[in-house]
């Protein structure tokens, strides 16, 4: 019996099912990444929302996380809450607009909900 004889170019994982790329990667992982479009650059923090509150009566905490993490879970920092349930003097919005100002500037991306929100509570801001 012969032993397996590796690509030309010689190297490491030569094998079938690898494919020889360009800058001298070969991987079938990394040519799976490449087919799904995981490789396209991705914002790693969002600020998002998050629920918390009773049943039929939502809160919404404001916060900065990781986009991986699951919704309700493990977050970086609370920049701010929302109720969309408030009534009487209670407070619909409050956001620290220079926590999310910084954040922002450090590449964080909003989620449109949150986006609309900040753009209310600068209005609100500028306002009083």
């Amino acid at each position: 019996m012969k032993p397996a004889m590796s690509a030309p170019g010689g190297g490491l994982g030569g094998g079938a099912g690898f494919t020889r790329l360009p800058d001298g990667l070969k991987s079938p992982a990394y040519l799976a990444i490449l087919a799904t479009g995981q490789h396209r650059e991705s914002t790693m923090v969002k600020i998002r929302l998050t629920r918390g509150g009773a049943k039929k009566r939502p809160f919404y905490h404001i916060i900065v996380t990781d986009s991986r993490s699951a919704r309700d879970g493990r977050n970086i920092e609370r920049v701010g809450y929302y109720n969309p349930v408030a009534a009487g003097n209670d407070q619909r919005i409050v956001l620290d607009i220079a926590r999310v100002d910084h954040w922002v500037g450090h590449g964080a991306q909003l989620t449109e909900k949150v986006r609309s929100l900040y753009k209310e509570a600068t209005k609100a801001q500028a306002a009083a």
